[in-house]
């Protein structure tokens, strides 16, 4: 399971058509198709069904979109805060004391 796999999952149920959460998700259709269909396997469950006129969520889909959706906003939060993250260094204090308790663990195993 990847978080693509769960980003697709949450395009298709919106889009509820193949072809536009493709390209909602900026990937073909046929990816989008066959990642959704790993996903299926993987969780042993469908997630939609599908005909030549449309695509509707399973009762699993629903139950497991809330998941997902806070999955998704978890990953995004993670990447805003690292690269936030990136462009502050660490208090020096900080990493002093960290050093210093370092040292002494290692200084103590030495005993």
């Amino acid at each position: 399971m990847s978080i693509k796999q769960l980003q697709y999952v949450m395009s298709l149920y919106k889009e509820r058509h193949f072809g536009r959460a493709a390209l909602a998700c900026n990937v073909t259709q046929s990816t989008l198709s066959l990642q959704i269909s790993k996903l299926e396997s993987y969780l042993d469950t469908k997630l939609f069904y599908r005909n030549s006129r449309n695509v509707e969520p399973t009762q699993a889909t629903l139950d497991i979109l809330p998941l997902i959706e806070n999955i998704v906003q978890s990953y995004a939060q993670i990447r805003t805060v690292a690269k936030r993250s990136v462009t502050k260094p660490a208090h020096t204090a900080m990493t002093k004391t960290a050093l210093l308790k370092h040292t002494a663990i290692q200084t103590s195993d030495r005993q």
